[in-house]
């Protein structure tokens, strides 16, 4: 209960891989005064190179776009401090035609996982401290990908605390769906007698801590004119999405709209040599084949 942190998480996954963030944090107590040390009388800039120094300890790529800190409540010394962060993470999710990626909780490790505890050693084994972390997260995949399979809730149990993860997907959108994870350390003194208990509960932890889940490319022609209407908008249309509706089309017998998607999208990616090949691949008749090799 003295350090206890909430975390509620957007996140937006690009066609491209790409994650976009957006994550509200409310620290308590003494997780609290943590991060008064940091952001109290501090310049803006050391504040934000404080904060991307720790979204790059999770994700090495990561990118701040912008950081909102409460300063009234921050100087309220007996309530919890508050901030917002919205960053990006390019190819977070990774991959030729599948992609896949994760998500976890960083305080975890920072205050668990992180630790390694030697079974040589001859006297009991002190944690930092106790603490509860509960993270939210709120995940939306984009038009021209679902999601393979759902992962599956886990829990974990030992007598220095607990583990959970649900997974809750979204009934009214399949590209949809929350992870919610709740650890706490409730002990953090670990007996000689105890160690090999203790690692097993540290493996455990580690092993589902971090959600993975893949992506693969749309196959429901249901789809399809959702991401039509993205191919009518320059400024939401991205040539892997134009790439999965034609062969969407392809795939259903459709050549001539996967003509004329490509045909539209085609100058709007004049170097992708992909979209070229798929309109060669759409071709009606060997003329046009031949047009497009020239072209």
């Amino acid at each position: 209960k003295d350090y206890r942190i909430e975390q509620t998480t957007q996140v937006m996954v690009l066609p491209d891989g790409t994650s976009r963030w957006k994550r509200e944090a409310t620290y308590h107590h003494s997780s609290a005064w943590t991060k008064r040390d940091r952001w109290v009388e501090v310049p803006p800039g050391e504040r934000r190179r404080v904060v991307i120094a720790e979204l790059q300890d999770a994700h090495t790529k990561a990118k701040l776009l912008s950081l909102k800190i409460d300063e009234r409540q921050l100087l309220e010394f007996d309530r919890p401090a508050r901030s917002e962060v919205e960053f990006e993470v390019p190819k977070h999710f990774t991959g030729d035609t599948t992609r896949e990626g994760s998500l976890s909780d960083s305080a975890i490790w920072t205050w668990f996982l992180g630790y390694n505890l030697d079974v040589e050693r001859q006297l009991p084994y002190l944690l930092p401290t106790q603490f509860e972390s509960i993270h939210k997260y709120v995940v939306q995949l984009p038009e021209a990908y679902r999601l393979a399979d759902l992962p599956e809730s886990r829990t974990v149990h030992s007598p220095w605390g607990f583990f959970k993860l649900r997974v809750v997907a979204d009934k009214q959108n399949p590209r949809r769906f929350e992870l919610h994870m709740h650890m706490r350390l409730e002990k953090n003194r670990v007996e000689k007698a105890d160690f090999a208990e203790f690692l097993r509960f540290q493996e455990e932890v580690s092993r589902v801590y971090r959600v993975w889940f893949t992506l693969r490319p749309t196959a429901n022609i249901a789809d399809a004119a959702k991401l039509e209407s993205l191919v009518g908008q320059k400024d939401l249309v991205d040539s892997t999405s134009v790439k999965i509706l034609a062969k969407l089309y392809l795939d259903y017998g459709r050549a001539e709209d996967a003509r004329r998607v490509l045909a539209k999208a085609s100058p709007l990616f004049p170097g992708d040599k992909a979209l070229w090949e798929l309109r060669v691949q759409a071709s009606a008749k060997v003329e046009d084949e031949e047009g497009l090799y020239r072209a």
